[in-house]
């Protein structure tokens, strides 16, 4: 059991003495308003609780349940618009990825956050898709059910849900009209120009985090040259070219971080294999993008989205190599599925006979799959 599911168990049974009446000692009753660990987490775990009895070890379940109908939701998208080729594997490859396993099966809340992030997005995908209106309402209040839980959850996970709800309707709007594409460049630009001391400031603000996170235990990596890891600090006058060398170095190691010759242990040993599969289903996904938004625009945006939301928001602020991976766990499910999307792609385009390409086997699987459940 990790340290921080531990203690997010204790949090929520000495939450729900507290309910039952159950006196705490001085330390117990400070520890549940402790800003660390804060959050409707807790609170729904001594709830579940509260209705069960105690269950330290069963909450674990509830974290499973919570990871496997997040990725079921993602299938019933991926599958009603790629096929069943494209759905499956996808299903396999997030389902027995090693860490998103590990983290499956804990009590943390980053199962949790999954599920809700891709509430909203899913909230999203229907509210554009389906025809009727009460199914447009309905989706629209599971969105905003799910980001209001979000902001409630953990620091930054509102933020990523938003963004990405955000990008995807800026990435579908691009791939529709070019004039829409060159608005938009043009407007980030006017808009960073205009904006530069306040963004100046959010990126400070992100390096000091950064600094911080470097400090904790366990192993770390440096973005910034090393005279502001000496003070322990980040001095708030960043020049606009250290912060964008800052930025670029943090994208680049949301991708790579940990480099696979750089273990610092036997146990990070273990992370290898994933990592070098990670980075195959990063290029991967590139290929995936552009084969899926001929397919579905709309879907890959949203997909592309979440991913790159997940970069904008995480990189940045983070530091030790272990945080860095769980917190990317929670968007690489989206990574993964465009990935599979680029290998199917490739390979269906390799080994095409007469001319067939992805979009003709999509169609292919996509007729199939629906004339199944017609004869249903």
């Amino acid at each position: 059991m990790f340290p921080d599911a531990a203690y997010l168990i204790d949090r929520s049974l000495w939450i729900r003495n507290v309910w039952l009446g159950v006196p705490l000692g001085a330390h117990h009753a400070l520890q549940i308003v402790e800003a660390y660990g804060s959050g409707s987490y807790p609170l729904m775990l001594a709830a579940i609780q509260y209705v069960l009895g105690p269950s330290p070890y069963g909450l674990a379940l509830f974290s499973a349940m919570a990871y496997v109908t997040g990725v079921l939701v993602l299938h019933r998208m991926v599958r009603a618009r790629f096929g069943a080729a494209v759905s499956t594997a996808g299903l396999a490859v997030v389902l027995a990825w090693p860490s998103l396993f590990v983290w499956s099966v804990s009590a943390l809340k980053d199962s949790f956050q999954f599920l809700l992030t891709v509430v909203a997005v899913a909230g999203l995908f229907y509210a554009v898709r389906c025809e009727r209106w009460p199914m447009r309402v309905g989706a629209v209040t599971a969105l905003v059910a799910a980001v209001g839980v979000l902001a409630t959850l953990r620091s930054g996970a509102a933020e990523i849900a938003a963004t990405a709800i955000g990008l995807a309707i800026i990435l579908r709007a691009m791939t529709a009209r070019r004039w829409i594409a060159a608005a938009v460049v043009i407007a980030i630009v006017a808009l960073a120009l205009v904006e530069r001391d306040r963004l100046l400031h959010v990126v400070q603000l992100a390096a000091n985090r950064h600094v911080g996170y470097w400090g904790s235990p366990g192993a770390n990596y440096q973005l910034l040259p090393d005279p502001f890891y000496a003070s322990g600090q980040v001095v708030m006058t960043l020049t606009v070219f250290e912060c964008i060398r800052f930025l670029a170095r943090a994208a680049i190691a949301f991708v790579l971080v940990p480099l696979p010759w750089d273990t610092a242990s036997a146990t990070a040993l273990l992370l290898v294999p994933q990592q070098i599969g990670w980075y195959l289903l990063v290029l991967a996904s590139i290929v995936g993008v552009m084969a899926g938004a001929r397919r579905d625009p709309w879907l890959t945006s949203i997909l592309a989205a979440s991913a790159l939301a997940g970069l904008i928001v995480i990189a940045p602020n983070s530091g030790n190599v272990g945080t860095l991976v769980r917190h990317r766990d929670v968007i690489a499910p989206f990574v993964l599925w465009l990935g599979v999307i680029g290998i199917v792609s490739a390979v269906s385009a390799a080994s095409a006979v007469g001319g067939s390409s992805f979009d003709k086997f999509v169609l292919s699987e996509t007729l199939t799959l629906r004339q199944a459940q017609g004869e249903r």
